[in-house]
C-alpha cells in the first residue's frame, strides 16, 4: 500500500538523521517549525496550507515522536478519504469535483474582489 511506503520513507529518513550533527538537527527543527506554523497561519490566510503543514510535520517527525504520530494520522486520514472517494459512483465523483471547483472559484472571487 502507498501509505505503508510513506510511513517506511519517514522512518528511513528518521533513521538516517539519528546520528546527524546538532547543527543539522537544529536546522531540521527550525525549518519544520517555520513551515508548520506558516501552514497553520495559511488556514486563515491565503496560501497552500494543506501542502505546507504536512511538509513541516515531515521535517519535525525526523526529530519528534509527536510529529511522527501526527504525520502518520494524516497519512491514514488521507488514505481513508481516498478509499471512500474511490468507492463512489462516477456521477458522485463528478459532482464532488464540480462542487470543490465551485468552492475554490467562489473563494477566489471573494479574495480578488476584496
Amino acid at each position: 500500500m502507498r501509505r505503508e511506503r510513506i510511513k517506511q520513507r519517514i522512518g528511513s529518513v528518521r533513521d538516517r538523521h539519528e546520528h546527524s550533527s546538532a547543527v543539522v538537527k537544529l536546522g531540521l527543527t527550525i525549518a519544520g517549525a517555520v513551515l508548520f506554523v506558516a501552514g497553520l497561519a495559511m488556514l486563515v490566510l491565503p496560501g497552500p496550507a494543506f501542502l505546507v503543514i504536512p511538509l513541516g510535520l515531515g521535517l519535525l517527525s525526523v526529530r519528534f515522536e509527536w510529529a511522527r504520530r501526527l504525520a502518520f494520522a494524516g497519512v491514514d486520514a488521507v488514505a481513508g478519504a481516498a478509499a471512500c472517494f474511490g468507492r463512489r459512483s462516477l456521477w458522485v465523483k463528478v459532482a464532488l469535483v464540480v462542487a470543490a471547483g465551485a468552492l475554490v472559484a467562489g473563494v477566489g472571487v471573494l479574495v480578488i474582489t476584496r
